[in-house]
């Protein structure tokens, strides 16, 4: 006899409704616990063997419970991994602030870049400035006390011999 919704909501001790699974073989008791739709996973599945492979059966299962309880994951490999991990960790950082310090470096070197360059601006300005020929001119005049020339400059040409025979006629100028 099945129950005839396969279900039955109930009252767990907490006092929270829940779906409890019944089999459908289950004859319905005062006395008669059902499972959860959990429980049903939590048991072992029961091995089939057949009468002449019972003792190979038995041997797979104490080979794969054998397998299961030697863990390839000991306390040293644990160790080792976590070190590894840890090493990697740290030159992570280590590499990370090296980048940051670089960036900075580079950043306060843009800076003295501008500086310079503000500079070198302002001097050829002043260049410029001290440069202009009528500001010379000026103070050739008021503090040197110089009188321009009344001939316009010009470029002379001399010959190689004749600026030899005008270099010893002024030394024999200067010497007697």
């Amino acid at each position: 006899m099945s129950h005839p919704y396969g279900t039955i909501t109930g009252l767990d001790y907490s006092g929270k409704k829940k779906k409890i699974m019944i089999p459908e073989n289950a004859i319905l008791t005062d006395n008669f616990q059902p499972r959860t739709k959990y429980e049903k996973y939590l048991e072992q599945p029961a091995t089939t063997a057949k009468p002449g492979e019972s003792h190979s059966a038995k041997e797979k299962t104490k080979e794969l419970s054998a397998a299961k309880k030697e863990s390839p994951v000991t306390p040293i490999k644990l160790f080792t991994v976590f070190f590894v991990l840890a090493c990697l960790m740290i030159v992570w950082i280590w590499e990370t602030n090296y980048v940051r310090e670089g960036l900075v470096e580079i950043e306060k070197l843009k800076d003295v870049k501008m500086e310079l360059e503000k500079a070198n601006e302002s001097i050829q300005v002043d260049i410029t400035r001290l440069s202009d020929y009528q500001r010379i001119e000026k103070i050739a005049a008021d503090k040197l006390k110089m009188i321009p020339s009344k001939e316009k400059p010009g470029v002379i040409f001399l010959d190689a011999e004749k600026a030899k025979s005008l270099n010893e006629t002024q030394k024999a100028t200067i010497e007697p």
